[in-house]
C-alpha cells in the first residue's frame, strides 16, 4: 500500500499517542500529577471550579486535592439535576462554563452529554480503568461505587433469622414484611435492580415474586427507611450504607446486611466541560481523582474507588469479599428503558 501524505500524518499521530501512553504508564501516579500541576501553573491557570452533588459528602477529597496542591484555588457548587443543565445551558450561551468539572450520576451525565456540554478526556493516571466505568464517547469517567444492601429492624427480626441473600427475600415468610424504594420511577432503586438483573443475581420470576409478596413500596429510599424503621416493615430491600450509617447514629434500630450474591450499586463519575477557562488545572484535579490517595479516601469514606487493585472500603468487613454490580451508562440506555416500563407494570404503586 502506498503512503500517503495523509496517511503518514496520520500514522505519525497514532505512534505519538501510543508513546505518550506509554511513557504515562511508565510514570508513577506522583510524577504524573506533578507534571500536570507544573503544566497548569505555567499557563497560569491556578484556580479549579467543580460543579457536584454534595461539598460536605465530597470534603474528605476537596481537603486532601487542597493539601496536595496548595497553589490550586479549588471551588465547590452544589447543583445537580435540571438546574444544572439550565446553568450549562445559559452559561454556554454567553461565553462558556464557569466550572472546570462536573461530578455527577452516570444518567446525569448522560443528559449533559446530549446536551453537548461534555469532552473527553482520558486521565493518565486511569489508563487501566475498566471499560464499564468509561462513559460514552469517553466524556465520563466513573471513580466510586456506591454500596447497597439488606437491612432490617432489629426490634423485630433477630440477627439469627435476617435474610442473608435477595434469594432469601422472596420466602414465604416474608410476605407482607418487606419494604423497599421507589420501583416504578427513575431511581437508584429501579436502576440498582436492573443492574442486578443484568447480572443475573436475581431473575424476572424473582422480580414476581417480589411483586406477589405484597411489598411496601416507598417513593424514596428515605421513606422506606422509615417505614422499616418504624416497624410497618421488618426488611427493607435496598439501602446506600451511608445512609445506613446515617440512621443508625440517629438511633434507628436497623442493621445492615451484605447479600451473598453482592451489593447494589450506583457509580458516581467526573467528566470535562466543553470550553472550561482553567482545562488544564481540570485536568490535573480529574487526574488526581484516580490516584492512589484519592483511592484511600474513598475507601476511609465507605465508598469504593473503580480503580483495579484499590484499597476495599471501610464498610466491608475485614477478610469478606463483595461483588459489586453497578449501574452503568449502557444499561440506562440499552436495558434500563424496558425493563422500568416492566416494573411500572408489575407494581401497582
Amino acid at each position: 500500500m502506498k503512503l500517503t501524505r495523509r496517511n503518514a500524518l496520520i500514522s505519525a499521530m497514532a505512534s505519538l499517542c501510543a508513546l505518550t501512553a506509554s511513557y504515562a504508564s511508565a510514570q508513577t501516579p506522583d510524577a504524573i500529577l506533578d507534571g500536570l500541576h507544573k503544566a497548569a501553573v505555567s499557563a497560569g491557570q491556578k484556580s479549579v471550579t467543580i460543579y457536584q452533588q454534595s461539598s460536605s459528602s465530597n470534603k474528605p477529597l476537596f481537603d486532601a486535592f487542597k493539601a496536595r496542591f496548595p497553589d490550586i484555588t479549588l471551588t465547590t457548587v452544589d447543583l445537580i439535576g435540571p438546574a444544572l443543565i439550565a446553568r450549562l445551558d445559559a452559561e454556554s450561551m454567553s461565553g462558556g462554563p464557569q466550572a472546570e468539572l462536573v461530578m455527577n450520576s452516570q444518567p446525569d451525565q448522560l443528559g449533559l452529554s446530549n446536551g453537548g456540554h461534555l469532552i473527553p478526556y482520558t486521565p493518565p493516571t486511569a489508563t487501566n480503568l475498566p471499560e464499564a466505568f468509561i462513559g460514552r464517547d469517553g466524556e465520563w469517567r466513573a471513580y466510586l461505587m456506591t454500596i447497597g444492601g439488606i437491612y432490617y429492624n432489629t426490634n423485630r427480626v433477630k440477627a439469627a433469622d435476617a435474610p442473608t441473600s435477595y434469594a432469601d427475600l422472596v420466602d414465604p415468610k416474608w410476605k407482607g414484611r418487606l419494604a423497599t424504594g421507589s420501583l416504578r420511577t427513575a431511581s437508584g432503586t429501579s436502576q440498582a435492580f436492573t443492574a442486578m438483573l443484568r447480572d443475573k443475581v436475581i431473575t424476572p420470576e424473582w422480580i414476581q415474586a417480589l411483586a406477589d409478596s405484597k411489598i411496601f413500596i416507598s417513593p424514596s429510599v428515605s421513606a422506606a427507611i422509615q417505614v422499616v424503621t418504624s416497624g410497618q416493615a421488618d426488611v427493607g430491600l435496598d439501602i446506600p450504607y451511608y445512609y445506613f450509617l446515617a440512621s443508625k447514629a440517629q438511633g434507628a434500630p436497623i442493621e445492615f446486611v451484605f447479600p451473598k450474591e453482592g451489593v447494589t450499586s450506583i457509580s458516581l463519575a467526573i467528566s470535562k466541560l466543553k470550553g472550561a477557562k482553567n482545562a488544564l488545572a481540570g485536568d490535573l484535579y480529574f487526574s488526581w481523582m484516580f490516584s492512589p490517595q484519592a483511592q484511600s479516601i474513598l475507601a476511609e469514606m465507605g465508598v469504593q474507588s473503580t480503580m483495579p487493585g484499590s484499597p476495599p472500603s471501610s464498610s466491608i468487613p475485614k477478610g469478606r469479599e463483595v461483588a459489586f454490580h453497578p449501574i452503568d451508562w449502557k444499561t440506562l440506555v440499552e436495558i434500563y428503558p424496558k425493563q422500568l416500563a416492566t416494573f411500572q407494570a408489575i407494581f401497582p404503586n
